[in-house]
């Protein structure tokens, strides 16, 4: 299922990136399920539990990240 859903403050949204990337690591979770159809095979259910962990900006550059 798609679901779409709107920005109601592009200000809060800025924030919210420039705080992130500031820290030295960020982590991402994804967790979830759903069953995969594939044509006449049986449905197969899939759980997701997994996270990710990447590098930030650390020390931005302060004119980009006020």
């Amino acid at each position: 299922m798609l679901r779409r859903y709107a920005i109601l403050s592009h200000d809060e949204v800025n924030a919210y990136v420039a705080a992130t990337l500031k820290q030295e690591y960020v982590t991402s979770a994804l967790v979830g399920k759903t069953k995969l159809h594939l044509g006449a095979l049986p449905t197969t259910d899939i759980n997701y539990n997994t996270t990710t962990t990447y590098k930030g900006i650390s020390t931005p550059n302060p004119s980009v990240f006020p």
